[in-house]
C-alpha cells in the first residue's frame, strides 16, 4: 500500500530548490518523484490501494502513470486564505500539456 499526498503538499515540496543549485540555473531541480495517475473511489481489477494523506478515505490507483516530473516545467504555490490552504499553479512542458487528460 502507498500513501498519496495531496497535490498541494506535493507541489510545495516541488517548489523548493536545493541549497546547492547554481544561481544561474533558471529551472529548479525536482526534489520528489511526481506521478499523476487516475484514481477510483472503489477497488477494482489491477487497481492499487492508496491512502490519501490526512483523510480516512482510500483511493484505488490505475497502474498507468499519466504524467511525471519530466512533464512539469515549473510549479508555484501561493497562500489561499489560511495557513492550511494553498493555490498551486503547475506549468507543464509542451509535451506534458499534450498528455494532460482532458
Amino acid at each position: 500500500m502507498i500513501a498519496v499526498f495531496s497535490l498541494v503538499l506535493l507541489s510545495v515540496t516541488l517548489s523548493c530548490t536545493p541549497l546547492a543549485q547554481p544561481v544561474d540555473d533558471p529551472k529548479p531541480v525536482a526534489t520528489v518523484k511526481v506521478e499523476f495517475r487516475r484514481a477510483e473511489s472503489k477497488p477494482g481489477k489491477e487497481l492499487e490501494e492508496a491512502i490519501v494523506e490526512g483523510k480516512k478515505d482510500k483511493v484505488y490507483l490505475h497502474q498507468n502513470v499519466e504524467l511525471t516530473n519530466q512533464d512539469i516545467d515549473s510549479a508555484t504555490v501561493e497562500d489561499y486564505g489560511s495557513m492550511k490552504e494553498y493555490l498551486v499553479q503547475v506549468m507543464f512542458t509542451k509535451e506534458g500539456s499534450k498528455r494532460w487528460p482532458s
